[in-house]
């Protein structure tokens, strides 16, 4: 037991159902019941008195139960009292600890999404298609999120329709491109339908499992279908002449790497580095077609101005 537990003490770990998790001295595990939520130490039959304290954890993990014979902590010490503040404090250091780690795990993944983001914004400047632009985001965001399967559906503003315009799969042989592969099929992706749909309305990540897919569809349709675990999508969403809309979807699917021992799951830290990834590439894809349509809305204005005067003198003709 802890050195400031009575050697015939004993010290352990309780779940919500009064399983004992850990434990420390006291001998054989022990006999733990439950009243009222609360755990009870159950000594030995026939033994002397015993005194026991318990501090929920504020990790959630459990409580601590403290349990000793009457008498074996000096009453000097301050008895049950004692023993209530060395737990508490304890289940103090439990809390730093834990908050250490969250605060470990944030920082890991900031520096992350700068690296990230380091690598791509200079390589971006380079790429003459907003095909281009979408794989170099798509193929850095796989690395950068540890996930095996990554797309890009571009949506048309003019026909409402989508398509496919990356597709990349990460396995331990590299990185395979899979947009032009032989058996890649013919598309007939829905942007209003099924996880594109809804991350498109709701304008932020979106993360869905495939045990709340329902049925299975025709993942041509439906991409969030080639997931083998979870799926997150984010909506590429960018201020067109004072217009905000969605000019696409980024997807990422199925983590393979663990984060600092947690398990291989898609949460918020890689529902950031997407939201990023997509703001960069909003940002870079707005530019490039609102430049596009001042264009063609300069050139249609000077083509009206060089008409003007010939149909001004077709009509004094006329007359």
């Amino acid at each position: 037991p802890p050195a400031w537990l009575p050697e015939d003490g004993g010290l352990c770990l309780v779940d919500s159902a009064g399983t004992v998790v850990q434990q420390a001295g006291g001998g054989a595990a022990p006999e733990v019941q439950m009243d009222e939520g609360k755990p009870t130490w159950v000594p030995d039959s026939g033994g002397a008195r015993w005194c026991q304290v318990h501090v929920e954890l504020p990790t959630g993990e459990g409580v601590l139960l403290a349990a000793w014979p009457e008498g074996s902590v000096p009453s000097d010490f301050g008895g049950e009292q004692w023993v209530q503040a060395l737990l508490s404090v304890w289940a103090l250091v439990e809390r730093a600890e834990q908050d250490l780690e969250s605060t470990i795990a944030n920082s890991t993944g900031l520096l992350e999404e700068v690296a990230m983001l380091n690598e791509t914004l200079p390589q971006l400047g380079s790429e003459e298609s907003e095909q281009g632009l979408a794989a170099l985001c798509v193929q850095n965001l796989l690395i950068a999120t540890g996930t095996t399967r990554g797309l890009y559906v571009a949506v048309s503003q003019a026909t409402g329709e989508a398509e496919l315009q990356a597709h990349f799969l990460r396995t331990d042989a590299g990185t395979e491109d899979l947009l032009h592969a032989e058996d890649s099929g013919n598309w007939n992706l829905d942007p209003s339908k099924g996880l594109l749909g809804k991350a498109r309305e709701q304008g932020k990540a979106t993360i869905l499992k495939r045990s709340e897919m329902g049925e299975p569809g025709d993942c041509r349709v439906a991409p969030e279908w080639l997931a083998e675990r979870e799926v997150l999508a984010v909506p590429v969403l960018a201020d067109m002449s004072g217009d905000v809309q969605a000019l696409g979807m980024v997807l990422i699917m199925d983590k393979a790497e663990a984060d600092l021992g947690m398990e291989p799951v898609l949460g918020s830290h890689e529902a950031s580095l997407t939201s990023g990834v997509a703001s960069v590439l909003a940002a870079f894809l707005g530019a490039r077609r609102n430049a596009e349509s001042r264009k063609e809305i300069a050139l249609a204005k000077e083509n009206q101005d060089q008409n003007l005067p010939d149909q001004a003198r077709s009509e004094e003709g006329r007359g």
